[in-house]
């Protein structure tokens, strides 16, 4: 992974999505260091630079996150000068990294202060449902359910684990805001509307007119960046 200390007394995780790494989330960590932010950008297994056999959207990457946020500790901890310690962290996902953040943050409450989610799915079965074509290039009927099956046979994963919509009610005092393009044609915006419905107050829902799959960043411009 890669950090960049910034001059306030703020970190963010800035979390890929599928099939991509750390370097897709340059940008938004530009946008964030240039505002005095500390980022931290890494790869989750399976992905970059990290070992791994497989993605598990979401469910073991929770784990590389957790490592990630200990890694901050230490290395804040290493800082000599109290005035630029950071006292608050935050997450920044996009994607599968996203409803990871959602999935991290609902069974370790207290360890993150804000998540900002970025075209996430509301559920591995509509991921899967959705993107598999675009993915795989087969179609989603009767090879995306037959994909899950053999997915949790081999992982023994459940897909009802890997639930956003469902994880989010469980977050108790985390803001979250939840960004999603109109145009995503492999997510639906109206995975984030069933999420933002589920999620508690303080929340934010903004779909971006014209957006496809994580791009709401380049359409969106300075308004994303404020």
């Amino acid at each position: 992974g890669w950090i960049a200390f910034g001059t306030s007394e703020t970190a963010v995780l800035l979390l890929h999505g599928y099939r991509c790494d750390k370097r897709s989330m340059l940008l938004r960590a530009k946008m964030l260091y240039d505002a005095g932010i500390t980022v931290l950008l890494f790869d989750f297994r399976n992905t970059g630079d990290s070992e791994g056999d497989f993605t598990s959207f979401g469910y073991y990457e929770r784990m590389d996150l957790d490592a990630a946020l200990e890694l901050l500790e230490v290395l804040n901890g290493m800082r000599g000068d109290d005035a630029n310690k950071i006292k608050s962290v935050g997450m920044l996902g996009l994607s599968n990294g996203g409803a990871t953040a959602i999935l991290y943050a609902a069974q370790n409450p207290g360890k993150v202060n804000a998540i900002v989610v970025d075209s996430s799915f509301k559920s591995l079965d509509s991921a899967v449902s959705q993107s598999f074509t675009h993915f795989v290039g087969l179609p989603a009927f009767p090879f995306a359910p037959i994909t899950v099956w053999i997915t949790e046979m081999r992982t023994g994963i459940s897909r009802k684990a890997i639930m956003p919509e469902k994880s989010v009610r469980e977050l108790v005092d985390t803001p979250i805001m939840i960004i999603h393009g109109m145009e995503d044609d492999i997510i639906s915006y109206r995975d984030s509307e069933s999420i933002y419905r589920g999620a508690k107050e303080p929340k934010e829902l903004w779909l971006v007119p014209g957006a496809e799959h994580g791009n709401a960043s380049e359409i969106s411009g300075e308004e994303y960046n404020s």
